[in-house]
């Protein structure tokens, strides 16, 4: 069974849509995942599971739904996903030198054609955004706290939801997903 990593967007943010992580395991074991692991307290699921990968997206977005009563924006990644993505970083040492200030933005299908240049032309802060193999890197040095790039504004310009997490975050998930393939 192939191994993959669920990023929900929107939960335990600001007090709502609350989702204990002990919760969601159980939610994904009794959906037929195996070996789920769980990181941080931000929906990040790491497991073994069955079913293509759209099926499977509907499955666990309807279980969440059924026991929590809201139903997150759910993207999946295959470890080699989270590989490539982790490999097609355009900001090399900014990952080295401050990983938690570099977010990427996974999010479902092909961006606007115009997103690119909408990104390109972003000049109202110090942030620095590219996409690169369906995902969006935005550099954010002086965090995310203050900044006017947020994610209505992304949204808008990849003409959909996506969900962030930064590099340091995607490379623990990625550990995650070869310990499970090794296991």
């Amino acid at each position: 069974m192939p191994v993959y990593a669920s990023l929900l967007r929107g939960i335990n943010v600001g007090g709502r849509n609350l989702i204990p992580m002990a919760a969601l395991s159980e939610v994904y074991a009794e959906a037929g995942c195996t070996g789920v692991k769980t990181l941080l307290q931000s929906g990040n699921v790491v497991f073994r599971c069955s079913g293509s990968t759209a099926a499977l997206g509907k499955k666990l977005g309807s279980v969440i739904e059924a026991r929590f009563g809201f139903r997150p924006g759910l993207f999946l990644r295959t470890a080699a996903q989270l590989r490539a993505a982790l490999a097609a970083n355009p900001f090399v040492r900014e990952a080295e030198a401050d990983p938690s200030h570099l977010i990427l933005l996974f999010f479902d299908g092909k961006p606007l054609a115009s997103a690119a240049k909408t990104l390109a032309a972003w000049d109202r802060g110090p942030e620095q955004a590219k996409l690169a193999g369906g995902v969006l890197y935005i550099y954010y040095p002086d965090g995310m706290g203050r900044t006017r790039l947020t994610s209505a504004i992304l949204d808008r310009a990849l003409g959909g939801p996506g969900t962030a997490r930064n590099f340091t975050t995607v490379t623990k998930l990625l550990a995650l997903c070869d310990e499970l393939e090794s296991a």
